[in-house]
């Protein structure tokens, strides 16, 4: 995680022993991040180191988008279709535009009425 940016100080806004819902994963940099609604719900990315997997099963539904072999940064992404297909919804996350924010939830509430 220190190749990310992180350090051994670094606080993540998630708890220990909770279960989250993973809404997309991306490829930096060579590390997988996950995107969830963290503990404030706010979606946010996450080292996939901080989690175990209790269902390792990818959703039906889930999109796929890599990038060019020599690319850096963001190098692949898997998720909602609005994420992968659109870079201004994944851009408008980061930058928690409301309307990225508004969609994020409805797909949220979506998913967790299939669980």
């Amino acid at each position: 995680m220190l190749s990310l940016g992180y350090t051994p100080q670094s606080s993540f806004t998630v708890s220990i022993g909770r279960e989250y819902h993973v809404f997309a994963m991306a490829l930096w940099q060579g590390a997988i991040l996950l995107l969830l609604a963290d503990d404030h719900h706010l979606p946010n990315w996450f080292p996939m180191g901080l989690f175990s997997a209790n269902d390792p099963r990818l959703p039906d539904e889930w999109s796929f988008w890599s990038a060019e072999s020599d690319e850096e940064g963001l190098q692949a992404l898997w998720g909602y279709k609005q994420l992968v297909a659109d870079a201004t919804h994944y851009d408008g996350l980061l930058e928690r535009e409301p309307e990225a924010l508004r969609y994020f939830y409805e797909e949220e509430t979506r998913r967790l009425n299939l669980d």
